[in-house]
C-alpha cells in the first residue's frame, strides 16, 4: 500500500512539474514573442519605403532573420512538440535561390572576422519553386552552415545544392554543406545527432551552443521523408548532406528565373552540370539587390470597405496591424482594452475582429464571453479571430473551445491577415486588386524609350520598380561616354584581360535596364575575351572577330545617349507632386522662358523652366521636354528658342 501511495505521490509531483515547465513555457513564449512581434512587424512595414533596393533587402534579410530566429525560438520553447514528435511540417510553394540566399546570409554573419568564402554550388537545371516547409528547410541550413562557420577558421564554406534524381530514385532536393573546418573524430560521428551531444567538448566550451541543433535536424528532416548523414576527416573539414522529397511547381529553372546571375556566375571547375555563386562577390552585389528585394506589399484582392476591430494593449502591436492591414485597402477601428472593444461593438457591426489574448483587466477570452453573451438574443455572431503570442502546444485548441473562429499566431505578417482576410469575409467585400501591375507603375507624363531599344516592361521585373528602374537608367546613361571610350582604349591597346572585363560589366547592366540586343553582344564579346585569353594560336582570327564586332557594339552602346534622353530629363517627383496649371499660367510660364532666353539670361531661363518641370504639362510639350531640359542643361539658348 505504501508502496502505491509512493507512486501515486512521485505521479502527481510529476504532473504538477510539467504543469509548472508548460506555465513557463507558455509565459516565456509570449514574452519572447512580443518583441519579435514588433522586430517582424515593423520591419514588413518598412519594406514598403521609397529606399534603395540595397538598404531595402538590408531590412528584408532582418524581417527574414527575425522569422528564422521565430521558427528556432518556437522549438526550443515548446519541449513538448518535442519530446512528443508532433512537429508540425507546413508545406508552401517557395523560391528556392531566395531561400538559401537568406540562410547563406543569416549564416555569413558568424563569418564576417574570418578568411572564409562562402560560396553557393548550384544545378542550373533545378526549379525556380518548389513546393516544401521552406521554413524548416531554412532552419537545418542555417544550423547547417552555422556550425561549419563555427568550426571553419579559413578556406571555404559550400552549399551545394543538386537534383535529388541523382541520388535516390525519387523528385527532391540534395542539400550539401562542406567546409574546410577542423573536421570530426571518427569516434564521435556516431553521436553526432543524439540531443544535449556535443562531440569534442574542449573546442565546443569555446564555440558555444545547446547541442540540439543536430538532432532537431534531423527529426526534421525525417518528418520531411528525407535523409541525413555526414562524412568528415578530422582536421582537414566536414560534408553534412541532407535529402528530402520536395515537389516542383515551377515550368521555369532557377537560371532562367535569375538569369542575369547565372550568366554572371561562372561553372564550377570539378563539376560542370554546377554553377558558382559566391555571396559576398555576386549574390551580395547591388547590382543585383534589386532581385531579393521582396515586396510584401503586392496582394492579389483588397476589402476597402470590410469594416474590422482590432483589440490589443500594446501600441506597438496595434501600428504593426493597422500597417498591414493597410495594405488590403483597410482603415480598422482600434480598441486598446476589452472594455473600449465592448463599446465599440455596441456602435458598429463589424465584418472581423482581431482580438489580442492577453490585456490587463479583461482579457481577450473574457472579452469575448461578454461579446458572446450580448448576441444570445440576436442573429449576429461576430467573427473573431485570436491574436497572441503563445502558441505552443494546445493554445489554438483552447481559443476553439472558447468561442474564438480562428487563431493567428504572432507576430502576424501580412500573409497572415491575408489569409484570414479571404477566408472569413464576405465575397462582396473582396475585390481584385490589380494595382501592382507594371504598366501602371509607369507614370503617364514618362517618355517611354522605343520598344525595340528597351524592353521596359522586363526591366521593370526585374528592378522591381519605375523608380529602381529609373535610377538604374540614369547611372547607366551617366556612365555610357566613359565606358565605351574605355573599351575603345582596351581594344586598341588589345588588354584583352580588361577588355574583358569591361564587356561583361556592360553585359550585366545592359541586361538589367532592359537593352537586351546591347547585352547579348556584349555577351558574345566577353565569350571573345575569355578566349582570346586562353588561346595559344589562332590568335589572329579571333582578334579580327573581335574587332569586327565591337564596332557594332560600341555604335550600339553609344546610341543610348538618344534613347535614354527621356531618363536623363525626366523628374523622379510623380505628377501627383505636381502642379495643375490653366492654359494661361502655361503659356505665361513659356512666353518667359523664351524672353529670358532672347535676352540670355540664364537664371531667369532656369528659374522659368524649373516652373515648367513642376507642372502638369499637355502632350505636346511633355514630348519636347528631353529635348528643351538638355538645351537648358547646355545653356543652348537658341535651341531653347527653336524648340518654344
Amino acid at each position: 500500500m505504501r508502496r502505491e501511495e509512493k507512486i501515486k505521490g512521485y505521479k502527481e509531483a510529476a504532473e504538477k512539474e510539467n504543469q509548472l515547465k508548460s506555465m513557463f513555457l507558455a509565459n516565456m513564449s509570449h514574452e519572447i514573442r512580443t518583441p519579435m512581434n514588433a522586430i517582424i512587424g515593423m520591419s514588413e512595414l518598412a519594406l514598403d519605403f521609397d529606399i534603395e533596393d540595397s538598404k531595402k533587402n538590408t531590412i528584408r534579410q532582418i524581417r527574414s532573420s527575425g522569422i528564422a530566429l521565430l521558427n528556432i525560438i518556437n522549438d526550443i520553447l515548446d519541449f513538448s512538440k518535442i519530446e512528443s514528435g508532433k512537429m508540425d511540417i507546413v508545406p508552401a510553394d517557395y523560391d528556392l535561390l531566395k531561400m538559401v540566399y537568406d540562410a547563406a546570409n543569416v549564416a555569413k554573419v558568424k563569418l564576417e572576422d574570418k578568411d572564409v568564402d562562402l560560396i553557393i554550388e548550384i544545378d542550373p537545371t533545378l526549379s525556380a519553386v518548389y513546393n516544401g516547409d521552406d521554413l524548416r528547410i531554412r532552419q537545418i541550413l542555417i544550423n547547417l552552415v552555422g556550425n561549419a562557420a563555427k568550426f571553419t577558421e579559413k578556406g571555404f564554406i559550400i552549399i551545394r545544392i543538386e537534383q535529388l534524381n541523382r541520388y535516390e530514385a525519387r523528385e527532391g532536393l540534395r542539400f550539401n554543406v562542406i567546409d574546410t573546418g577542423c573536421g570530426i573524430k571518427e569516434s564521435d560521428l556516431k553521436n553526432l545527432f543524439e540531443a544535449f551531444r556535443q562531440v569534442d567538448m574542449k573546442i565546443n566550451r569555446t564555440k558555444g551552443g545547446t547541442g540540439l541543433g543536430l538532432s532537431i535536424s534531423k527529426r526534421l528532416i525525417q518528418l520531411m521523408g528525407g535523409n541525413i548523414g555526414v562524412k568528415s576527416e578530422y582536421q582537414k573539414g566536414s560534408c553534412f548532406y541532407f535529402n528530402i522529397p520536395q515537389k516542383s511547381v515551377s515550368e521555369k529553372t532557377c537560371s532562367e528565373a535569375y538569369r542575369q546571375i547565372f550568366d554572371a556566375a561562372s561553372t564550377n571547375r570539378y563539376h560542370s552540370e554546377l554553377k558558382n555563386l559566391p555571396l559576398e562577390s555576386l549574390l551580395n552585389k547591388t547590382e543585383f539587390a534589386s532581385l531579393f528585394a521582396e515586396k510584401t506589399g503586392s496582394f492579389n484582392f483588397i476589402c476597402p470597405k470590410a469594416k474590422i476591430l482590432i483589440v490589443d494593449d500594446n501600441e506597438v502591436n496595434i501600428q504593426v496591424a493597422q500597417g498591414l492591414l493597410k495594405k488590403f485597402g483597410i482603415v480598422p477601428e482600434v480598441a486598446f482594452s476589452g472594455y473600449e472593444a465592448l463599446e465599440k461593438c455596441e456602435k458598429i457591426d463589424f465584418d472581423l475582429i482581431y482580438m489580442d489574448h492577453q490585456m490587463p483587466v479583461m482579457d481577450g477570452v473574457e472579452t469575448l464571453k461578454k461579446i458572446r453573451e450580448k448576441e444570445m438574443n440576436s442573429n449576429k455572431h461576430s467573427i473573431v479571430i485570436a491574436l497572441s503570442a503563445n502558441a505552443v502546444n494546445g493554445a489554438k485548441e483552447m481559443f476553439m473551445q472558447n468561442g474564438f473562429n480562428d487563431f493567428v499566431a504572432k507576430p502576424v505578417q501580412g500573409k497572415d491577415f491575408g489569409t484570414s482576410l479571404k477566408k472569413w469575409l464576405s465575397k462582396n467585400l473582396i475585390e481584385e486588386n490589380n494595382s501592382a501591375e507594371i504598366n501602371e507603375s509607369i507614370p503617364a507624363e514618362f517618355q517611354v524609350p522605343d520598344s525595340s531599344m528597351i524592353d521596359i516592361n522586363n526591366a521593370l521585373c526585374q528592378t522591381g520598380s519605375f523608380e529602381n528602374w529609373l535610377k538604374t537608367a540614369k547611372t547607366f546613361d551617366s556612365l555610357i561616354e566613359k565606358k565605351s571610350n574605355l573599351i575603345e582604349e582596351y581594344l586598341a591597346k588589345k588588354d584583352y584581360k580588361n577588355y574583358t572585363i569591361e564587356v561583361h560589366a556592360l553585359k550585366s547592366s545592359a541586361k538589367i535596364i532592359g537593352a537586351d540586343e546591347l547585352s547579348e553582344k556584349a555577351k558574345e564579346l566577353e565569350a571573345l575575351g575569355n578566349k582570346i585569353q586562353s588561346l595559344f594560336e589562332d590568335i589572329d582570327l579571333i582578334e579580327k572577330m573581335i574587332q569586327e564586332k565591337s564596332a557594332g557594339l560600341l555604335t550600339l552602346y553609344r546610341s543610348y545617349k538618344e534613347v535614354l534622353k527621356a531618363v536623363r530629363s525626366f523628374d523622379e517627383n510623380s505628377s501627383a507632386e505636381k502642379t495643375a496649371v490653366s492654359e494661361e499660367k502655361l503659356k505665361e510660364i513659356i512666353e518667359s522662358i523664351k524672353n529670358a532666353a532672347s535676352k540670355n539670361d540664364l537664371s531667369e531661363t532656369e528659374e522659368s523652366f524649373n516652373k515648367l518641370k513642376n507642372s502638369i504639362l499637355p502632350q505636346e510639350i511633355q514630348k519636347i521636354m528631353p529635348e528643351l531640359s538638355e538645351a537648358v542643361e547646355n545653356i543652348d539658348f537658341d535651341e531653347i528658342l527653336k524648340l518654344l
